[in-house]
């Protein structure tokens, strides 16, 4: 099996309202699709990483390759070399799984099985949440747990203070059997983020 071609669409996806995040408001989000075909009508799909890095830089390298040698085609194209990365880690990512993609269809089977086996029953999707105030984050999780959601990313990052609130108004909200994730989107600097971190460790 050989890569025969390398392409990208770009796909927008409108949210049901517009989303706040600490650097500013958003309406979509807009997300490249990777696609990597072979010469045996296989190919593998994955999302993220940059177009042009994809098509311009990661194309001619990847055309001709095997898709199985994962590893030497990820060596080749930039992977990580004295510890920094040639290629961004979410361009190499989304070759990465397209590559998965097209070794798992070619076995049939699904890839928790090339990996050892399923280790958890299951993975819960999280209900992403953009930065609200406490009281709204904390009634809109309440809602969507009533609906059967069992997993949250919940978007912080405006002020520690703020951030510090709706973390307690959510727990307190869900209780402790759902999970919480937060996502920050590097808004703190590295004191400020650890400091947030050992503070919120104690809420």
């Amino acid at each position: 099996m050989r890569i025969t071609d390398v392409k990208v669409l770009m796909v927008a996806v409108p949210f049901h309202e517009p989303i706040t995040m600490w650097y500013g408001k958003r309406s979509a989000s807009i997300h490249p699709v990777t696609l990597i075909e072979t010469d045996e009508g296989i190919t593998g799909i994955n999302t993220e990483g940059d177009e042009h890095t994809i098509l311009n830089i990661l194309r001619p390298k990847l055309i001709g390759k095997d898709p199985f040698d994962i590893e030497r085609v990820e060596a080749e194209l930039g992977g990580p070399l004295r510890g920094r990365w040639e290629v961004p880690p979410n361009t190499m990512a989304s070759i990465d799984g397209a590559l998965w993609d097209i070794i798992g269809k070619s076995c049939g089977k699904p890839l928790y099985k090339l990996w050892g086996g399923r280790v958890n029953e299951k993975v819960y999707v999280r209900y992403w949440m953009p930065c609200k105030e406490p009281e709204a984050q904390a009634a809109e999780a309440v809602r969507a747990v009533e609906r059967g959601w069992r997993a949250f990313k919940i978007k912080l990052g405006t002020d520690p203070k703020t951030d510090l609130e709706r973390v307690r108004a959510i727990r307190d909200a869900v209780g402790d059997g759902v999970q919480l994730c937060f996502d920050m989107n590097g808004a703190y600097p590295p004191p400020v983020a650890i400091n947030f971190l050992k503070t919120y460790s104690e809420v």
